[in-house]
């Protein structure tokens, strides 16, 4: 668990890049492979993430022992730990989020280096 503070206080430093990047049809692949990895606020376990909208690097913060990642009107929003993915390699620096009608539904931590 500190591990995973320690990276999402690291990757909140990045400065924030809004959007999925449709340029780059590379990441296509990686967005439509993410699903949601529990049932939670209203989310089915298995279902997709996201379409080329909803997910986005976006900056996360610590707030006492609650994760909270800056949505599109500046708001920060609570993670809800049941929305990380830990089986997908992230190709950001920064935290992938996906916010579905203003609640994350799922997280992708950012790569530590490169």
């Amino acid at each position: 668990m500190r591990t995973l503070a320690t990276i999402l206080i690291l990757v909140a430093a990045v400065t924030p890049a809004w959007g999925h990047d449709h340029a780059r049809p590379d990441l296509d692949e990686f967005y439509r492979s993410l699903t949601v990895p529990y049932s939670h606020n209203g989310f089915m376990a298995g279902s997709s993430c996201c379409n080329k909208t909803d997910c986005a690097p976006r900056p996360v913060r610590l707030v006492n022992g609650i994760y909270e990642a800056q949505g599109d009107n500046g708001e920060w929003l609570e993670v809800p730990i049941q929305a990380f993915i830990t089986d997908k390699e992230n190709p950001y620096m920064q935290a992938v989020i996906c916010i579905l009608g203003g609640k994350i539904n799922c997280a992708v931590l950012g790569r530590t280096g490169g």
